[in-house]
């Protein structure tokens, strides 16, 4: 989030997209990233909260807070820049009329841009460990990498959901930004989220969102994941996949009876 704020803000300085301005940039990014955390968690005081049990200190919270939607919001980000580019070119009817999957294509393509946030969370995990001591072993990344792995999952699914609306109808996109922008804060990617009525406590105990950055910050606190969490995203990713599915099956069935795209 604060990487991706200064890269809007610093748009102009760099244009030129080679990999050592990347690579620059990535540098800075952590280095920011990691200070302003830092400092951010020595202003708040969360003794009397509920997340705070068990040792989590309010670094960690705030640093988890920032990386742990990064990738999964990339990958859906990334899918539905590429998917209604192709839209809005021809390209996706074409893909169909010849036979190729136009989600392999995509999928292909975003796996690629993948590659930086991913170093970036890594380097971010490793610099925060020079401030404050964490759990930061193979163990942990393995744990935590794995669940970004089916968070990525749910995002994907999620956008995947987002761009057949935009197929059909030809919106749908914003939407799918406002859900992640509201379920990421009353989440409680920024602060705990039993300062919520309990109206939006209910509602936030179901989110993936939710669950995932919970998960993640009981990884890296070394606190025992509960079994409610792990249910509540398989839920998610069963649920999200049944929707896909159906729309999959409709609106493919319908493109391919128009002539048109042939």
């Amino acid at each position: 989030m604060i990487s991706t704020v200064f890269l809007i803000l610093f748009k102009k300085v760099f244009k030129q997209k080679t990999i050592i301005f990347k690579l620059l940039f990535e540098i800075f990014s952590v280095i920011l990233t990691v200070n302003i955390v830092y400092y951010a968690s020595k202003s708040f005081n969360f003794s009397s909260v509920v997340e705070m049990r068990n040792s989590v200190t309010v670094f960690t919270f705030l640093l988890i807070g920032e990386v742990a939607l990064v990738l999964p919001m990339s990958l859906a980000e990334r899918w539905i820049n590429i998917f209604i580019s192709l839209k809005n070119q021809q390209f996706y009817q074409t893909l169909i009329g010849i036979g190729i999957s136009p989600y392999r294509y995509i999928f292909s393509q975003v796996m690629i841009d993948l590659l930086f946030p991913f170093i970036r969370i890594i380097f971010i995990l490793i610099g925060a460990s020079v401030y404050v001591p964490f759990s930061l072993n193979p163990i942990s990344f393995l744990y935590f990498f794995s669940l970004e792995v089916v968070a990525m999952a749910i995002f994907l699914l999620m956008a995947m959901i987002a761009t057949f609306c935009y197929l059909k109808f030809n919106r749908g996109v914003g939407f799918f930004y406002t859900f992640q922008t509201v379920s990421s804060i009353i989440g409680g990617a920024y602060f705990p989220t039993s300062v919520f009525p309990d109206a939006i406590k209910s509602l936030s105990s179901c989110l993936p969102q939710t669950q995932v950055l919970t998960i993640a910050r009981q990884i890296f606190n070394s606190v025992s994941v509960g079994y409610m969490g792990p249910l509540i995203i398989g839920g998610w990713v069963l649920f999200l996949m049944g929707i896909v599915v159906l729309l999959n099956t409709y609106l493919m069935g319908n493109l391919k009876k128009n002539a048109r795209y042939f």
